[in-house]
């Protein structure tokens, strides 16, 4: 079940840009379009995985 909240957790980044992308294209395409967006977006997908590796350590002590 711990594994199951991480993974929901880690799902809804995405969930909300593609919620975003469909209510306001273009602001999302700066994200794919310019360099300051892709950083922005490159850095925000490496925050999620170690959050995800995080929680999922946080969640299931190893004892």
């Amino acid at each position: 079940q711990a594994k199951r909240s991480a993974m929901y957790m880690a799902a809804v980044p995405p969930f909300v840009l593609v919620v975003y992308a469909w209510l306001d294209p273009n602001n999302v395409g700066l994200l794919f379009m310019t360099l300051p967006g892709q950083l922005m977006l490159a850095t925000a997908i490496i925050l999620e995985v170690i959050a995800y590796f995080w929680a999922l350590k946080i969640l299931n002590p190893d004892i």
